[in-house]
């Protein structure tokens, strides 16, 4: 029991890692770097364009499930739709609001997980797949080293979901709550067009709204386009 705990610790650990060690990297090479010229810093700044308006996808990819996803369920598919509105920005940092609406948000299990009593798998493998959408009002971005092209930071955000099965077992809910957190880079393309990739990790459950609410945890990379206005 000591050694799954110390597992598990050790696992929690890299995925934090994981998800602050890029953007982290790149924004200290980022503040090392001199700016050329004003112009060049005022072309890409937050200051002035601060209406974000952006597509993403994000995808398990076959990543290792995040700590306590022993039940074998991902989300192999996120579709979503942003607005962003930069809160506050200078030299160093900048705080972005942002709100998603996802149309698209598929869950995945063994074959027979969503069905099963306890969802346990049925035998002879294979997958079974929940599909549903969700909004998520309530994420925030920390850029650091904003006035540069390259900008990385680290997001958090949470949202209800519904899908068409409950999930991720029998008799929990198909009404569930998404909370991730993680990190990734934003590179502008010119003034106001931008692709971004992250990686994050999130967690999944009913809030005790379903008679059971044992929940998952997901590992997952986002890339998106946006545009600034």
């Amino acid at each position: 029991m000591r050694n799954l705990i110390t597992s598990r610790g050790g696992l929690a650990a890299s995925h934090i890692i994981a998800a602050l060690a890029i953007p982290a990297t790149i924004a200290l090479i980022c503040l090392l770097t001199p700016i050329k010229c004003d112009a060049q810093m005022g072309e890409h700044t937050l200051e002035k364009n601060k209406n974000e308006f952006g597509a993403w996808a994000g995808s398990s990819l076959g990543l290792p499930a995040a700590p306590g996803g022993s039940r074998d369920r991902k989300i192999p598919l996120l579709i979503g739709l942003r607005y962003g509105r930069v809160l506050g920005a200078g030299k160093y940092a900048a705080l972005e609001y942002t709100l998603d609406v996802v149309p698209v948000a598929v869950v995945s299990g063994p074959k027979g997980g969503f069905s099963n009593p306890g969802g346990v798998a049925s035998p002879g493998g294979g997958r079974d797949y929940a599909y549903g959408a969700g909004v998520i009002p309530v994420g925030f971005k920390m850029f650091v080293a904003p006035q540069h092209r390259i900008k990385p930071y680290v997001t958090v955000s949470s949202g209800p979901f519904y899908f068409s099965k409950q999930v991720p077992v029998p008799n929990s809910a198909q009404f569930n709550f998404l909370s991730t957190g993680g990190g990734g880079v934003q590179i502008f393309l010119s003034a106001r067009r931008a692709i971004s990739i992250e990686y994050r990790v999130g967690h999944l459950s009913n809030a005790g709204v379903g008679n059971l609410n044992p929940g998952f945890n997901s590992s997952t990379i986002h890339a998106g386009f946006s545009v600034f206005r």
